[in-house]
């Protein structure tokens, strides 16, 4: 594959090159532009927000004013690129972040010097992958730029120097080109003098050249470089090497060099592996497993998914593991952790093409692996969805590109945020159809916490395999003993330990280092007395490595403890490896490692990190938490969403001196978690940014907060957000803010309170509304698509009252705006507005013309990422046009991930389903889908659910089945009249369906034509006057008959629809009144309107109960029916098992004197 088009160069000359055109940034825009550009070049996989771009220019007395500076800076920057031929949107500005978008196929010249640099490919391609970027590096990183950013930025590049001279060495090395492996060794040893690798490589060389003396020589440069600058001998692998080479052997092409580590044998636990390993087979098959690893802490749980995992990846079964770190809330965190070591791990051809064919939107979750693949990077999409990323997950894991089945292990699942267990939930219920094992691992006492019990109710029980860990039996323990040849009784070590395995091996690690000890009687007793046996500074550092969590990178380490010497620092590590308290890598105790951690220190077990973490003082945490904070920032480690929330997480438990350090933090973490649609992360960080912030009160930077935590609530269907929103539009009044104000207000509308409310206006939220498109109007803003957004939420807003005409006007002169300004959101907007606020007959056309533009302005056939609620009310609007096939494709639009993490989602999406089928006839399968909802526990927010209940069951009872159960409901229903008009009608019809012809008379007198005119003219109109005239008609009410017959005549075309059932176009109705009148001739020219418009739009079952009404008609003509045509009716009702009509016909027929067509 060809390597991308180097567009932006930040080595020597900072150019920007694109087209044949080469421009200088410096030149045409001055160096604050250039500085910028730089900056967003090397941060392009993530969106840099406004303040960050500000304190790079302002390192100090930023002005008060800074942001119309800094937009002019963006705009020099702008006019660069357009200057050397890119478009002006690849500066991509949104929501307050800007981010630099390069075309496809190119990239920054840094960015492929990490690439060519990694030498994840063939030694013949890594070697001249390595050179290039070699060369590139000959000249000088971000010249002419200062500040704590680019200094990072350099020293990135010389550790791809350094990796790129390591890759040349050993594969020119592995090609026989030993001369250009030793030039390459040499090379890397002037810039690390201590680096074993190329020492032997060095070595290698020489003997492949015949030189022993010069492989002699650089094994005595190797000894005296590490004993002069570190105090330690050579490594074993180093040292075995060199004694060859001075005993004259000949030393065979080196294997990989692997961590020397102590190797314990795992003893006790075959049940369990072969528990875990039936399981791993059984995804083989195509459907999925769980399999939940349950224990005490110390049992040795993640022991035995190591052990699982090595077996499984033995057996030909990918394997990916991350785990969840105890308090620090970050994003998706085991997944970031397992697929950043995937996509780092890989051949990088092959992990490209995978990318290619699986999707590369899992790049979002991990920018700083998504550096060396820029070029695929996709483009925004335009709705902040958790569905994009549970998708990308989901297609990283099982999609066509990858060939093996799966495990994924997610170690101490209890631990896991609330945006991770949504993952988690949608990935077990999907593994049913794929070869996907997922193993967690879980402390026994959360068990049957509901987080837990609800991830592992999203899989069958036939799915699930429950392992439990428990302590190791005596037999067991003489096992391990016997296995590390120790002279100890293995009851005695029993009754000691219960057979904690943790315990175990600190008991053994003590008896080890001090035999004549007596033994530790406890894990903290055991990490006493090896913090006991540390100097101070091997002390200090493990003090940061307990506040800094389960693994922290040594430069943090470094820096944080204050043991700045290296050579000190390493003997410090040193002795916490002696005493068994940290690793250098995920080792477990058996010296296999899964996670490479590479730079980081790790403590080895939760339990023992919170020995030790417990043994600080109170003030020594909270500064070690201030040391660890500023650490992270030193060494750069401020930019995703994983780093910025543990710099928040530090920060929130640090002194309160930094409270000020702590509330930016943990507002940059709200937003990049927001970004990645974390939303309850989201949450709680821009909650600890309020807690942080001062001065306390009202604040421009509070209101903006405010507003992140309402718009992060409104994602989640939180009703709090309204208080939230409310909340920040106040202030921002109080402060004159108006810019602010209106942002609160617009955002002020929950996702799904459009389905959920049942009637009502909310009269503060339209005051408000109607106050920020005042101030749009007083700043000459009231012709912009800002406006037009306002007015749209107006019309929704107002969509439950009887003030249509308002509502027109305000449709209207949205639309306008939205097409005169060409803004393609807003006029999406507008044409929802009329779907949801314009559900009155009067409306018709214009709910017409948005079914017929939207599917185009939407795009419903690109494979974009749609808003689920403007698919949910487009898909009703095409039920209501008689498109039943379009109505199915919109709703087929929505992602199974969509459905996934939105309950209400899922329940309006079958309620959709349910409608189509009743209007397609499948009154069968309807009734299916009811009784499924019916099944569903009601949240708390959904007030609607038995009105919503029961209309839909009575669309589908007068069809099929009978009404009795509306009946059996009777009080329920009456004591809901006002609030439900059609309920009055439906009853009076159900009491005519059970018999009670005199109960359903009762019902219809209480209409007057005072009253008729009195329903309200909201979005229930047409379906109530549509129940109460089938009532009417049926009990005989001639005066109520006329008045509802002269109000629906005007609209006979249009379809009675309500929730998720369609009742017939008007002009059915008006035929069933007409009949009821006495006048037949105008009753069948509606009833022919009515056949005609039900067969059109597809409603059979409507075709059917009018062909029922047609025999009616006849009836009532003539005083007989054709026996042929009720039997033509009677079978076509059959065909559709249409109970409740059968019964009808049957009951025509038995009260009427059948005859055949030629009878007398």
């Amino acid at each position: 594959m060809p390597a991308p088009e180097i567009v932006v160069r930040l080595l020597g000359d900072i150019t920007v090159e694109h087209a044949g055109l080469v421009v200088e940034p410096r030149a045409v825009a001055g160096t604050r532009s250039t500085e910028v550009l730089a900056y967003l070049a090397v941060h392009r996989d993530r969106d840099v927000h406004h303040d960050e771009l500000a304190a790079l220019l302002w390192t100090a007395d930023r002005p008060t004013r800074w942001y119309p500076s800094l937009r002019g800076v963006l705009s020099r920057a702008r006019n660069a690129l357009i200057e050397a031929g890119f478009e002006a949107e690849c500066l991509r500005s949104r929501r307050g972040m800007v981010r630099l978008v390069l075309p496809p196929g190119t990239a920054v010249d840094i960015e492929q010097v990490r690439t060519w640099s990694h030498g994840n490919s063939e030694p013949a391609v890594a070697v001249a992958n390595a050179r290039r970027a070699l060369a590139l590096l000959t000249r000088p990183a971000l010249d002419g730029i200062l500040g704590r950013w680019a200094d990072e930025v350099r020293r990135d590049c010389e550790l791809a120097r350094e990796r790129a001279l390591e890759v040349d060495a050993i594969a020119s090395l592995q090609l026989g080109d030993a001369e250009g492996a030793i030039a390459a060794a040499e090379s890397l040893l002037i810039l690390d003098p201590v680096r074993e690798s190329a020492y032997r490589v060095a070595m290698r060389g020489h003997l492949d050249l015949g030189d022993n003396a010069g492989a002699r020589d650089a094994a005595h440069r190797c000894r005296a470089a590490l004993a002069d600058r570190l105090g330690v001998d050579p490594s074993a692998v180093t040292e075995a090497l060199a004694r060859r080479i001075e005993e004259g052997e000949v030393a065979s092409p080196e294997p990989a060099a692997t961590p020397a580590a102590r190797r314990r044998v795992l003893v006790g636990r075959e049940a369990q592996l072969r528990d875990i390993a039936l399981a791993v087979d059984d995804a083989r098959g195509g459907r999925g497993r769980l399999v939940l690893i349950e224990g005490e802490p110390g049992v040795g749980k993640t022991a035995v998914a190591t052990e699982a995992m090595e077996r499984a990846r033995a057996s030909g079964v990918d394997v990916l593991s991350g785990r969840c770190s105890e308090g620090a809330a970050v994003p998706y965190e085991p997944f970031v952790e397992a697929l950043t070591r995937e996509l780092n791990s890989g051949d990088a051809v092959e992990t490209r093409n995978r990318l290619s064919r699986n999707g590369a939107d899992i790049l979002r979750l991990v920018p700083h692996a998504a550096e060396r693949f820029g070029d695929l990077l996709p483009p925004e999409v335009s709705v902040d969805d958790r569905a994009v990323i549970m998708t990308a997950i989901l297609n990283w894991l099982v999609g066509p590109a990858r060939d093996a089945p799966i495990l994924l292990v997610v170690d101490d699942v209890q631990w896991a945020s609330e945006a991770t267990l949504s993952i988690i939930d949608y990935l077990l219920r999907a593994s049913d159809r794929h070869r996907l094992c997922i193993l967690m691992t879980v402390r026994t006492h959360h068990v049957d916490a509901p987080t837990i019990a609800a991830l592992t109710a999203a899989v069958s029980p036939d799915r699930t395999r429950r392992v439990r860990v428990d302590g190791l039996s005596v037999p067991d323990i003489d096992e391990l003993l016997r296995s590390e040849q120790v002279d100890l009784d293995a009851a005695d070590l029993y009754r000691r330990t219960a057979g904690s395995p943790l315990l175990l091996t600190s008991m053994l690690g003590a008896h080890d280092e001090r035999p004549d000890e007596t033994l530790p009687d406890s894990v903290a007793d055991a990490v006493r007395r090896s913090q006991s046996r540390l100097g101070h500074s091997a002390r200090d550092v493990l003090a940061v490595c307990a506040v800094g969590g389960m693994w922290v990178p040594r430069v943090v380490v470094q820096i944080a403890s204050g043991v700045t010497d290296s050579v000190e620092f390493a003997a410090a590590v040193s002795e916490l490896l002696t005493q068994r308290l940290v690793t250098t890598s995920d080792l477990d105790d058996r010296g296999r490692s899964d996670i490479d951690t590479g730079g980081h220190l790790r403590i080895r077990h939760p339990v023992i990190l919170d020995v030790v973490y417990r043994s600080l003082p109170g003030a020594q945490r909270a500064r070690l938490h201030s040391a660890v904070g500023a650490a992270l920032q030193t060494v750069g480690a401020t930019s995703t969403a994983d780093e910025l929330a543990r710099i928040a997480y530090q920060l929130g438990k640090a002194l309160d001196s930094d409270r000020a350090a702590a509330a930016h933090y943990a507002s940059r973490a709200g937003e990049s978690a927001f970004a990645v649609a974390a939303f309850e992360e989201s949450i709680g960080y821009f909650s600890e940014a309020l807690k942080r912030m001062i001065p306390r009160g009202d604040s421009a930077e509070r209101c903006r907060v405010l507003i992140e935590i309402g718009r992060a609530q409104r994602r989640i269907g939180d009703p709090k957000a309204r208080a939230t929103l409310t909340e920040a539009a106040d202030m921002a009044h109080r402060l004159d803010e108006t810019d602010l104000q209106i942002e609160a207000v617009q955002n002020n509308v929950l996702e799904t309170i459009t389905f959920v409310r049942m009637s009502g206006v909310d009269h503060e939220r339209v005051n408000n509304l109607n106050d920020a498109l005042d101030l749009l109007e007083a700043r000459g803003l009231g012709h912009t698509a800002r406006a037009a957004e306002m007015l749209a939420r107006l019309a929704m807003e107002l969509g439950w009252g009887a003030d249509w005409q308002t509502r027109r006007r305000y449709v209207l002169r949205g639309m306008q705006i939205a097409r005169s300004v060409g803004d393609r959101t807003a006029t999406v907007s507008m044409l929802l507005a009329a779907l949801i606020g314009l559900r009155v007959p009067q409306c018709a056309d214009l709910r017409s013309q948005a079914v017929r533009e939207l599917p185009g302005l939407l795009d419903l056939d690109s494979q974009q990422v749609q808003e689920v609620p403007t698919l949910i009310w487009l898909s009703r609007a095409q039920v209501e046009e008689g498109d039943l096939p379009g109505a199915t494709a919109t709703l087929d639009v929505i992602t199974p991930a969509q459905l996934a993490q939105n309950s209400q989602f899922w329940a309006l999406d079958r309620y959709g389903r349910i409608g189509i089928a009743i209007a397609a006839g499948q009154l069968a399968r309807a009734e299916e889908g009811v009784a499924v909802m019916r099944a569903l526990p009601a949240p708390a927010t959904d007030t609607g659910r038995f009105a919503r209940l029961h209309l839909t069951l009575m669309v589908i009872r007068t069809l099929r089945g009978d009404l009795g159960e509306q009946v059996a409901a009777r009080a329920e229903i009456a004591e809901r009249f006002h609030e439900t008009p059609p309920f009055r009608p439906m009853l009076a019809s159900a009491l005519v369906d059970v018999g009670d012809h005199e109960g359903a008379a009762q019902l219809i007198d209480w209409y007057g034509p005072e009253r008729v005119a009195e329903i309200p003219d909201d979005h229930f109109w047409v379906h109530t006057m549509a129940v109460l005239a089938r009532a009417s008609a049926q009990v005989g009410n001639t005066m109520v008959c006329r008045e509802v017959y002269t109000r629906l005549l005007p609209y006979g075309d249009q379809t009675a629809m309500v929730w998720a059932g369609v009742f017939g176009v008007l002009h059915h109705h008006l035929a069933h009144l007409a009949l009821a009148l006495g006048d037949l001739d105008t009753a069948q020219a509606h009833l022919d309107d009515a056949v005609r418009e039900h067969t059109a739009r597809g409603y059979r079952g409507w075709v059917v109960e009018s062909e029922y009404l047609g025999l009616c008609i006849e009836a009532a003509r003539t005083g007989r029916i054709d026996d042929a045509r009720r039997v033509r009716v009677r079978a076509d009702a059959d065909a559709l098992d249409l109970t409740a009509v059968c019964r009808r016909v049957d009951a025509l027929a038995t009260d009427l004197a059948v005859v055949d067509a030629g009878g007398t």
